[in-house]
């Protein structure tokens, strides 16, 4: 019951935001983001996020001793890391949004998991704390 509790509430803030980022390029008519949708990507986002709270809290009882802060951080890094990776191999956010060329490219692998370090360990770990996960 907690895992599914935890992935309900990893999925909340990219439903929550998403459909937002989506609007605002949309409103300015931003060419490259209207030409490749990104549906599927955001479905998987939020499916991602709920899974990978899930794992959070469970790899995290294992670990006693650090705080909560800190273990949703390196998760965060962790992930990011992950959603870097794909970001420059498999889906080149990067590329299609910002247009960056050659080695800018290569910027997700550093950018993602501070980004998502930050989101961890101050929206996702609150959110935890709120809904009683741990």
């Amino acid at each position: 019951m907690r895992f599914l509790k935890a992935y309900i509430v990893g999925m909340f803030f990219p439903a929550l935001i998403i459909p937002i980022i989506y609007l605002i390029p949309l409103w300015f008519h931003y060419e490259p983001f209207v030409n490749h949708p990104f549906q599927l990507l955001a479905l998987s986002i939020s499916v991602i996020w709920g899974i990978w709270n899930g794992l959070t809290i469970i790899i995290g009882m294992k670990f006693p001793g650090k705080s909560w802060a800190f273990k949703s951080a390196i998760f965060g890094v962790v992930l990011g890391l992950f959603a870097g990776i794909i970001s420059v191999t498999v889906f080149p956010v990067f590329k299609y949004i910002f247009n960056f060329e050659g080695y800018l490219n290569y910027s997700s692998l550093i950018i993602l998991p501070i980004v998502y370090a930050f989101l961890w360990r101050f929206i996702v770990n609150n959110l935890n704390r709120t809904f009683e996960i741990y």
